[in-house]
């Protein structure tokens, strides 16, 4: 290194031998450069200036923490609010998934219904004002029991045939004077409108010919003759009637020779 270094000197001063300067000289390569180093009076000052700094820094900590009360102290008057940065974040949007409400079970109603003495009402009868009776009512006049009678001859329940049909229920005359006519009456007691039934002549009958009369409270509501195989069906209105009177004699004789009175399905009814 000294040798390069006198040769370096005494290039620049023109003193470098013809020997010295015909060899080739290997110059070494450059140390790495460093960067100078500062002054000492320089290096004191960056010094000074870092503590300074961090002087500042430190009383600029503690003068917020005070601010914001961290030593438990409320901020005055004059210190201006810190700015807070409001972070304002979108809804979340949550589904729900409803689950399906089980249903409950419903329970029923219980009725007790109690027992009442209406009767159904028919619906093609009549209308009536007591709804707890029917709009009709009948009875076979064979189940009253006569008020009065003839001597000797009076109806009674049988049956008899009328031109081939037979009726089960019937009034027919009877007593050792039936054979010359006589009466029965009955109460209605003014409970009926109606009495139907058919009249006629027994088809065993030895005479042919009867005649017949119905009086209620005595007014005549039928009066006629009766012959062998023609039976008449008789509908009488009787209604508010009390008396009853049912009538039978000879048709033209007097000779006991009546024929065989048979009142087939005699029958009361209420019509309202």
């Amino acid at each position: 290194m000294a040798s390069l270094s006198a040769w370096v000197r005494d290039l620049r001063y023109g003193v470098v031998s013809t020997t010295t300067a015909s060899r080739p000289v290997s110059v070494p390569p450059a140390p790495p450069t460093r960067p100078p180093a500062p002054p000492a009076g320089r290096r004191g000052t960056l010094l000074a200036a870092s503590a300074v700094g961090l002087a500042v820094a430190l009383i600029t900590t503690v003068g917020v923490s005070l601010f914001n009360g961290d030593d438990g102290g409320a901020p005055t008057d004059d210190a201006a609010p810190p700015s807070r940065e409001v972070v304002t974040s979108a809804p979340t949007t949550e589904t729900e998934t409803a689950e399906p409400a089980t249903p409950e079970p419903a329970t029923p109603e219980t009725t007790t219904s109690e027992p009442t003495d209406e009767r159904t009402e028919d619906p093609t009868d009549e209308p009536t004002d007591d709804p707890t009776r029917p709009a009709t009512e009948e009875v076979s006049l064979t189940t009253l029991d006569p008020v009065a009678h003839d001597l000797g001859a009076e109806l009674i329940a049988g049956s008899g045939t009328l031109n081939t049909e037979y009726h089960e229920v019937a009034l027919v005359p009877d007593g050792y004077r039936a054979r010359c006519g006589g009466f029965t009456e009955y109460n209605l007691g003014r409970a009926w409108t109606t009495l139907s039934m058919v009249a006629g002549v027994s088809d065993s009958s030895e005479e042919k010919a009867v005649r017949l009369t119905v009086e209620v409270d005595g007014t005549s509501v039928y009066s006629g003759e009766i012959t062998l195989g023609a039976p008449r069906s008789l509908d009488l209105d009787v209604t508010d009637g009390l008396r009853l009177t049912i009538t039978w004699e000879e048709s033209s004789s007097d000779d006991c020779e009546t024929g065989d009175l048979v009142l087939g399905t005699p029958t009361l009814r209420q019509v309202y």
